[in-house]
């Protein structure tokens, strides 16, 4: 290629470029709302006009594969960590619509949770005035967050969550909040009952879906399962309750019961998948199946499927 030839080229690019950054804000964010963050941010060397497009864009996923990688190239240690997600949501400016923030390979319990989240909703809602370094609890996180349409907490997220006196009903009821995806404790009072006061806080939730997780010690369950076959734990029915997925799946009293109530109490469910783990061989399978199908259910039409350890349907 001549010199000729290659300039045509780097003024063709640059042309492209320049068609690109004229579009509307709306149309780049819908664009770029698949791309990574790391990719992301690299469109700042494009040219001036995208400088800073990244620390405008809407949605922000820090996702295991990023966090892997900069840990790789940087050696973090705990305070690099927290620097790094702190100099993020200092740099971002406008709404964020969709922010993601994967824990779970991290390490460590001094995370600044409650201060990423209280930066965060900053951008979600206006009117949220909480003192700068006050715990999120559920009620608060529910409340600063009432705008959001989708909620994603791992278990570490829900583990630092900080200690309430979890109410039956939070305060602020979330009237746009329509899927939730939670890893749960089954056997931890606090997390039964945080979720549960969820999905009755949040009248147009469609999808839910749980993975479960258990701790490597024996402990007593007997609060939690007292607590569920409370006949006022549930007292009203979730109307817009579609989906229900639960993963990795033990067949614990707990879960049971759990089950049996979303089953009891959800009129509009068209769908239950239970994966089981890799602890229940077929027959056990089989025979949950078995009993959550004699179980009552509000929704004539629901396809309750359990299926073996592997990938669910």
């Amino acid at each position: 290629m001549n010199m000729i030839d290659h300039d045509k080229e780097v003024i063709t690019e640059e042309r492209e470029i320049d068609n690109i950054s004229n579009l509307p804000t709306e149309i780049l964010n819908e664009i770029f709302k698949d791309m990574s963050f790391r990719e992301l941010a690299k469109t700042c060397v494009l040219s001036k006009k995208w400088k800073y497009f990244w620390a405008m864009h809407p949605v922000l996923v820090l996702d295991g594969e990023f966090l892997e990688e900069i840990s790789r190239n940087r050696g973090f240690i705990e305070y690099d960590f927290n620097n790094t997600i702190d100099m993020i949501l200092l740099q971002h400016v406008g709404p964020i619509v969709k922010f993601v923030l994967d824990l779970s390979t991290t390490f460590g319990n001094n995370l600044n949770l409650d201060h990423w989240v209280l930066h965060m909703v900053i951008f979600l809602e206006e009117s949220a005035n909480y003192e700068q370094g006050r715990f999120i609890t559920w009620s608060s996180l529910l409340y600063i967050c009432s705008n959001l349409t989708r909620l994603v907490l791992s278990k570490s997220c829900i583990g630092l969550l900080g200690a309430e006196i979890i109410p039956k009903r939070f305060p602020s009821k979330s009237h746009h909040l329509e899927h939730v995806k939670l890893r749960v404790d089954f056997g931890d009072i606090n997390h039964i009952s945080g979720v549960l006061s969820l999905i009755r806080s949040s009248p147009t939730l469609r999808s839910l879906e749980i993975d479960v997780f258990s701790k490597m010690y024996e402990r007593s369950t007997d609060e939690v399962i007292h607590y569920l076959k409370d006949p006022n734990c549930v007292d009203q029915p979730f109307e817009k309750l579609e989906y229900v997925e639960v993963t990795m799946f033990e067949g614990t009293p707990c879960e049971i019961i759990f089950l049996k109530l979303m089953l009891a109490h959800s009129p509009s469910l068209s769908r239950m998948i239970i994966g089981s783990s890799d602890k229940l061989d077929v027959a056990k399978v089989l025979g949950f199946h078995e009993q959550l199908t004699m179980f009552l259910k509000a929704s004539p039409r629901v396809e309750l499927i359990v299926a073996p350890y592997g990938p669910t349907v």
